[in-house]
């Protein structure tokens, strides 16, 4: 996390990756991360204040990500294309780093995951040996810190083989409490390809064996990684990558092809809750899709679990409440990218019974993923 700071100390850094060259990704991405960090403090009084005395030191975060060195070493040109590297916290991460912010926000256990741009640059070989050092380097923190830390495992998903091998690394070998995914990935000759492309099914058979817990979260897609300098794609596009995905997973039939696949995605879905009344009002999906009748579509979505990482406010929890299942909402903070408390306080904030608040932050993700209750939590 970064350390606070004066209020000019941040300005003068913006101003320095951005003023007098327009709003770049850059300077954005650093301005973006400076208010949260300067309110780290304050966030911290409020949460400890407003949090239950039954869920202190107890809240189970799924959306936590991890930066190994080992990683930044293979994938680090990629990396710095994507603009990671604008985020002070993320370009800082160290393990003890994310202890801290873990004591400071009640978080029990963090599952950890790979942030956006993930693993896979359209390379075999390389797709399988980040998947591999970064799976280890999460395992090794597990092992150094008992019951702090999860993961879900990531896996070179466009290469059918070492996706296949991975899973069985990660699941069997390093006991992870699932894998990761993108919501697209872009493959030579193709583009970006969304989830429930055929290509991706024999990692889905594997899974849906496995009964495997499937963790998305949002990619900068290849359509629209620019609409204005100012307009950052974490803005838009993540939480639209999800709702992409997720109807591409519906109306292609994966949800109901490999239903025992326990999907998890980011950000309350993204944009999804706002829109799936358009989509069933629009109608039936195309002859040559999977069947999906409108009236099938709240079904399939109360099978999904969402977690609420940059999605707690008054509009995105109140969305997403009306489609999902209560016990499938489960709390995440996106960490390094946005300090826990800055959402941990907001949904102090929204009125949710002690019962349910309880639930989301804690007993829905050991119910989704037994496995956490074994880890010999020491806090």
């Amino acid at each position: 996390m970064q350390p606070s700071g004066s209020r000019s100390s941040a300005w003068t850094h913006f101003c320095s990756s951005s003023c007098g060259h327009g709003l770049s990704r850059r300077g954005l991405l650093a301005a973006a991360v400076a208010a949260p960090a300067l309110a780290a403090p304050m966030l911290a009084r409020r949460a400890e204040a407003a949090v239950p005395a039954v869920a202190r030191k107890q809240v189970i975060d799924v959306h936590h990500h991890y930066v190994p060195p080992e990683y930044v070493k293979l994938a680090g040109e990629n990396l710095n294309a994507a603009g990671v590297f604008a985020f002070p916290p993320y370009a800082r991460w160290t393990p003890q780093a994310t202890l801290d912010e873990m004591d400071r926000s009640n978080v029990c256990t963090a599952v950890l995951s790979i942030s956006t741009p993930g693993i896979w640059f359209g390379d075999v070989a390389q797709g399988r040996a980040v998947a591999r050092v970064c799976n280890e380097y999460a395992a090794r923190m597990q092992a150094d810190h008992p019951g702090r830390f999860a993961q879900f495992a990531a896996i070179p998903l466009p290469d059918a083989d070492g996706a296949l091998a991975e899973i069985g690394h990660g699941l069997d070998t390093l006991r992870a409490q699932g894998v990761g995914l993108m919501t697209s990935y872009d493959i030579p000759g193709r583009g970006g390809v969304y989830l429930g492309d055929q290509a991706f099914w024999p990692a889905y058979e594997e899974l849906n064996r496995r009964r495997a817990v499937v963790y998305v979260h949002p990619s900068n897609p290849s359509c629209c990684a620019k609409i204005a300098d100012a307009v950052n794609a974490s803005f838009i596009e993540f939480p639209t990558d999800t709702t992409r995905t997720v109807l591409s997973l519906m109306y292609s039939g994966v949800f109901t092809r490999y239903p025992d696949i326990r999907w998890v995605f980011s950000h309350n879905g993204g944009t999804l809750p706002m829109l799936l009344a358009r989509v069933m009002q629009l109608g039936h999906a195309p002859a040559d899709a999977a069947r999906v009748k409108p009236d099938d579509i709240p079904k399939l979505v109360r099978g999904l679990y969402f977690e609420c990482a940059n999605a707690a406010s008054q509009a995105a929890v109140g969305a997403i409440r009306q489609w999902a299942d209560p016990t499938h909402l489960m709390f995440g903070s996106d960490y390094p990218y946005v300090p826990v408390m800055a959402t941990e306080t907001m949904l102090q904030e929204r009125g949710l019974d002690a019962h349910l608040l309880q639930a989301v932050l804690r007993d829905n993700a050991l119910r989704l993923m037994p496995g956490l209750a074994g880890l010999g939590h020491k806090v």
